[in-house]
């Protein structure tokens, strides 16, 4: 259903992106299938092949630096992290990452991703990590990358006399690294220095922004899919709260908490975290 949304997405259909949550909603709603509980693998061998290989080929195609989760993991932790799901990348001229997509289309090691969710290209490696170019735009003291559904905003980081870049070597490859990458982790993750699995930085990033507001609440309705399909207690009740304060409950939230959480007061218009942890818990309990 995921990959079907996706695709829905790339081709323009938003209505049939929406129709498709609400028919899994309705495709939930009484399954008694066991669901264990997620437990995401550590895939940080495969993240490393697929920085390494990216790295070859982008040599002399023109400059990218790390950011986000890549960033923060070579520079807090020395190494990626395990329990990301992808490789992030940044480039300044657009014309870097269309020369990042002619050369996955000759690579043996990668291809390039159908979806067109990020301002930038999308390359996956062969062992599956998916890479994103984000293009940065400048925009006065700030910047700004991101997708169609939301952008991230940040200071520019550096001043006219100083460089964009710190070097970093990783795993025995030279990398770029914003100059004051320490400003730009705080202002993508807040505090930083502390490890959180399963951050959502297109839903809790302090520096998100919304794009496209249908987007991005298509965007936390696939959320509550995925969670509640993973057995995630508190990921789930965390995107409830979430759609509630940017959307509202409207009928979909309604649904889903009588599908999601057994929630007996689903048809009223707000319903107290107490009342909801309560249900969901015992609704999870009964599921696994």
């Amino acid at each position: 259903m995921s990959h079907l949304i996706e695709i829905a997405v790339a081709a323009g259909e938003i209505d049939r992106a929406f129709a498709l949550i609400d028919q899994a909603v309705v495709w939930l709603d009484g399954a008694q299938a066991p669901r264990p509980t997620f437990e995401r693998r550590d895939i940080s061998t495969d993240l490393d092949r697929a920085l390494a290989d990216f790295h070859a080929m982008m040599a002399g195609l023109g400059e990218f630096f790390l950011i986000s989760g890549t960033l923060l993991g070579v520079m807090r932790d020395g190494r990626l992290l395990g329990y990301d799901k992808d490789i992030d990348v940044g480039v300044f001229d657009p014309s870097v990452a269309a020369r990042a997509r002619e050369a996955a289309l000759r690579s043996f090691s990668f291809s390039t991703d159908f979806s067109s969710n990020i301002e930038g290209v999308k390359v996956r490696h062969r062992n599956g990590v998916v890479i994103d170019v984000f293009t940065h735009h400048v925009e006065g003291g700030s910047m700004w990358h991101g997708g169609r559904a939301h952008i991230w905003v940040n200071s520019v980081w550096w001043r006219p006399d100083e460089p964009l870049f710190e070097p970093v070597d990783y795993q025995g490859r030279r990398y770029l690294a914003p100059s004051d990458w320490r400003l730009y982790l705080a202002e993508n993750y807040g505090d930083w220095q502390k490890p959180k699995k399963d951050y959502n930085a297109s839903l809790e990033a302090p520096n998100r922004r919304i794009r496209d507001p249908r987007l991005a609440q298509l965007y936390v309705r696939q959320n509550l899919i995925k969670w509640f399909h993973r057995a995630n207690f508190r990921m789930l009740t965390d995107a409830f709260a979430r759609y509630e304060s940017e959307y509202g409950c409207d009928g979909f939230l309604r649904e889903a908490r009588r599908v999601m959480l057994a929630d007996p007061t689903a048809g009223r218009t707000s319903v107290s975290p107490e009342a909801n942890s309560l249900n969901a818990a015992q609704h999870f309990d009964a599921a696994l």
